[in-house]
């Protein structure tokens, strides 16, 4: 969080934005509409209740967009279609040395799936915050508050997920490890330490994700219903 790292993150919405690549302009346009809104200004001929309903078909796609794109990298980078397998698929050669080798491909898979739920949550968490925020009769500056929240949050999630894309899902089959440790090491004992340590990362990237990506999201459901949340969280209404 320094002057420079905030003014990169600036530069890059800003410039994805110039080049009207869609998701950044929905993020544009749902801040402006907030921003609008919020300051007292007027939207002629709006019927009621616009402010609430486009921002959370905006909030809606973005989240939508985010995740659709999140996925698509986890597998384009995880899943290696090609006919035989060798250009960047070493699961084979891990299993040469090792009967622990044989199962890295498995472990991947489990990461895989643990983060491609993430990207389900980060496009459905728009829709029920709508609906639940709608059935609350929250007011309307509320509303457009945590959807622009939440939509700055799902791009901030979207770049811890390319982050775990990049060293878990990439890591075993792009040639950056050896699948030999030596004739002096036992590959068992280093793959097992190996995985142990890429689970450890999995399981932080993932609190990571889930407190960024949702934080907004969470947070306004446990105003509405704390109920819903474990006892211990219940402490803190």
């Amino acid at each position: 969080m320094t002057l420079e790292g905030l003014e990169s993150i600036m530069l890059y919405f800003k410039g994805n934005y110039d080049a009207k690549l869609p998701e950044h302009r929905v993020v544009g346009y749902l801040v402006s509409l907030w921003a609008y809104i919020s300051s007292g200004g007027q939207l002629e001929n709006a019927v009621d209740g616009f402010g609430e309903s486009a921002s959370a078909v905006l909030d809606a796609l973005i989240g939508l967009s985010v995740a659709t794109y999140a996925a698509f990298n986890i597998i384009d980078i995880s899943v290696n279609l090609s006919a035989d397998g060798s250009a960047t698929d070493r699961f084979k050669d891990y299993g040469t040395h090792g009967w622990l080798g044989a199962f890295i491909g498995l472990f991947q898979g489990m990461w895989v799936l643990t983060f491609l739920g993430y990207c389900v949550m980060i496009a459905v968490a728009p829709v029920k915050l709508a609906l639940d925020l709608n059935e609350a009769g929250e007011e309307m500056n509320t509303i457009l508050y945590f959807h622009v929240l939440q939509a700055f949050a799902a791009y901030i999630g979207f770049s811890t997920i390319v982050d775990a894309r990049n060293e878990l899902f990439a890591v075993f089959d792009n040639g950056s490890l050896d699948p030999n440790y030596g004739e002096d090491i036992k590959n068992n004992m280093a793959l097992s330490w190996d995985l142990i340590t890429h689970t450890f990362v999995a399981l932080g990237y993932s609190v990571v994700t889930v407190a960024v990506a949702l934080g907004p999201f969470l947070y306004a459901e446990f105003r509405l219903e704390p109920t819903q949340f474990p006892e211990w969280a219940q402490a803190y209404v």
